[in-house]
């Protein structure tokens, strides 16, 4: 059945990239009219003829075009435009002084940290709610850390560990550009309930167990969103990988140290000139990863696994059921219960995101409770 979005507005930011793409193939398949922003007309034209749902088109490019004048609290803004440390702190400010709600896709740290930091008590006075990272990464790890911490039922929690195994190198552009200048950037780890440059976490504070593989460090926002549930002390994210493959030797002997001399807008102006595409719909479908989430109290932990297929299409559905919330929650003639602040994709999703996780054909969930004297 269709759902009827008729009081809200949904605008959607890089419609025809890859991830976009799916978000607006999804949107049409749950009947969810939609506005396609991006900077190729041609792209945009393409889509609105294929796409019956796709109600308008409008050339865009972040920084160039303001968006402020189409928006008000009815908007749904969801951006696919990435770097989102480069691209996004624009888009969420003004959605904020709109009082618009704003979701992205993105897997970097600082444009989320700024908003956590500087954002939520305006957003709150203005209506306004800021949804970063509901995507398969950052959104899976921090339901599952929702489902770990109703198992253990502790007070306070140590430390929270998501580790990613990615049976791929096959990436969207968006993903490799945002890799590319990711070290651009400051990267962060939560460390006795701060964030702080990693360098200044002791290399011993992880006990987790993940033999056979190695964790080796990756700037994902966890680390924010565990600092944000406000009862963990530690946390962090890392690719797991085996010591001895290509990309185990990679992590090894390369540095992850900040370079701010970086040329961050040469790199992107290089990466748009190379045309580079993404996985096929076949290749996408195969994708399988893991993500290991370790959460440790005082004397017990458990240990997740979650194993699945369909990376970028996970995103897609997720990003769809942020938006169907919101447009349950606005469903009354005031808009009164909409939420509003700068919240987690498990802060915002909740049980309903739980069940959607627990019931879903194409993810398998293994558990396991210990001991930490046991460790």
């Amino acid at each position: 059945m269709p759902m009827p979005n008729k009081r809200f507005e949904i605008l959607l930011l890089g419609a025809t990239g890859y991830t976009g793409g799916l978000i607006a193939d999804l949107f049409q398949k749950k009947g969810l009219d939609f506005l396609a922003y991006g900077r190729n007309l041609q792209k945009l034209e393409g889509l609105k003829l294929s796409n019956k749902h796709c109600i308008g088109i409008e050339i865009f490019t972040i920084g160039s075009d303001g968006l402020l004048p189409h928006l008000g609290p009815a908007s749904i803004v969801v951006n696919c435009i990435g770097p989102f440390n480069v691209y996004g702190q624009t888009v969420v400010e003004e959605c904020l002084s709109a009082g618009a709600t704003y979701i992205d896709i993105t897997g970097e740290q600082e444009v989320v940290k700024a908003s956590f930091d500087n954002h939520d008590k305006k957003a709150q006075e203005n209506g306004a709610l800021i949804l970063h990272s509901m995507s398969f990464e950052s959104a899976l790890s921090d339901l599952l850390l929702l489902l770990s911490m109703k198992a253990l039922g502790a007070n306070n929690y140590q430390s929270f560990n998501t580790y990613y195994r990615l049976n791929t190198k096959q990436m969207s552009p968006g993903t490799r550009i945002s890799l590319k200048v990711a070290n651009a950037f400051d990267s962060y780890s939560l460390w006795q309930g701060d964030l702080l440059d990693p360098a200044a976490v002791p290399s011993t504070k992880n006990q987790d167990t993940v033999n056979p593989y190695k964790g080796y460090r990756v700037g994902f926002p966890e680390p924010i969103f565990a600092k944000a549930h406000g009862t963990i002390e530690t946390a962090d994210a890392y690719f797991l990988l085996d010591p001895m493959d290509p990309m185990g030797l990679f992590f090894s002997s390369k540095a992850n140290l900040i370079n701010k001399s970086m040329d961050v807008s040469e790199i992107i102006e290089r990466h748009n000139r190379a045309n580079v595409v993404g996985p096929s719909d076949k290749e996408r479908l195969l994708q399988s990863f893991e993500i290991h989430t370790h959460l440790t109290a005082k004397t017990t932990g458990i240990k997740q696994i979650l194993r699945g297929f369909n990376m970028y299409g996970l995103t897609a559905e997720l990003v769809v059921l942020a938006v169907s919330k919101v447009l349950d929650e606005g469903s009354n003639d005031m808009l009164t219960n909409v939420s509003a602040g700068v919240l987690t994709p498990g802060q915002f999703l909740s049980n309903q995101g739980i069940e959607w996780l627990q019931q879903h054909p194409k993810l398998q969930i293994t558990t396991e409770l210990f001991n930490r004297n046991s460790i």
